[in-house]
């Protein structure tokens, strides 16, 4: 049959509570790490979407009307596609 990969199921409960802050740690570094990510790649958008306005040659008006690319949220929630 090969080999067996075993896990040991641990209730909860007796899950060290220093586990549990180690989580918590990691969980606000891995948060950090997406919103850093995160803002990196809306500037970069926001970057094409102005090179794509010059070349369409598009009004001040026009991008006004685009209310997503001035918010500075960078957020997964925000829906801004309508």
């Amino acid at each position: 049959m090969g080999n067996r990969l075993l896990l040991r199921y641990v209730p909860f409960f007796q899950i060290d509570s220093s586990a549990d802050e180690q989580y918590e740690a990691e969980l606000e570094r891995v948060l950090e790490l997406r919103r850093a990510s995160l803002s990196q790649y809306m500037l970069a958008v926001r970057s094409e979407i102005e090179g794509l306005w010059l070349e369409l040659m598009m009004s001040d008006e026009e991008k006004d009307e685009f209310d997503g690319f001035i918010d500075g949220e960078y957020s997964l929630s925000r829906q801004v596609i309508r």
